[in-house]
Parts: C-alpha cells; sequence; structure tokens
C-alpha cells in the first residue's frame, strides 16, 4: 500500500470525522473503502457484462451497495470482479428474491 495525500474541503472533511467517530472505522479505511467502490477493476470493460445479458435481455445481478438512486451491482455469476452503479429504476426486483 502507498501513502496519497488527497486535499478534502474542511466540510468534508468534518463530515468524514464524525461518521469515523460514529461508526469506529478509521477515516482512511472509509476512503479506501468508497474509492474502491467507485472504481472498476483495471482490465474490466463493459463487453464482459454484456456477455452475461440472457436471452430474455435480462442480467441477474447482486445489489451491493445504495446510494442516491443508484446501486451497485455486480453480476450474479461475475466472481465480484466486474462492478458498476446504475440507477436504481433500472433494476428490477422479484419479490421472492428480496425477502430477507
Amino acid at each position: 500500500m502507498k501513502r496519497t495525500t488527497v486535499w478534502l474541503p474542511d466540510e468534508l472533511r468534518e463530515r468524514l470525522h464524525a461518521e469515523s467517530e460514529h461508526s469506529g472505522v478509521p477515516v482512511a479505511e472509509m476512503i479506501r473503502r468508497r474509492l474502491d467502490a467507485q472504481t472498476p477493476p483495471l482490465g474490466k470493460t463493459m463487453g464482459e457484462l454484456i456477455k452475461a445479458v440472457d436471452k430474455s435481455g435480462m442480467l441477474k445481478v447482486l445489489v451491493l451497495h445504495a446510494r442516491d438512486g443508484q446501486l451497485l451491482v455486480e453480476p450474479e455469476d461475475g466472481e465480484g470482479k466486474i462492478q458498476i452503479w446504475v440507477n436504481a429504476n433500472l433494476v428490477k426486483i422479484e419479490e421472492d428474491e428480496a425477502k430477507v
């Protein structure tokens, strides 16, 4: 792991520290997790997602995270290699699968 310096607006820095205190997760770890969730793996393309689309034109995905009307999803059989943020209205959740 390499050290990187990032300049943040005061208000964002304050929110990160408040969340860190509340959750017990260090600010650096929170930033790493969010960057990891937002950054696609190297060498992966949308073409790989297209290969997973079934005959009905649907792609079965696992929902990993949600925020601001978007969902972080990965193909059901993607082995965690492909993740993408999509608008929540593009994802159809079947009722029998929505039970927790």
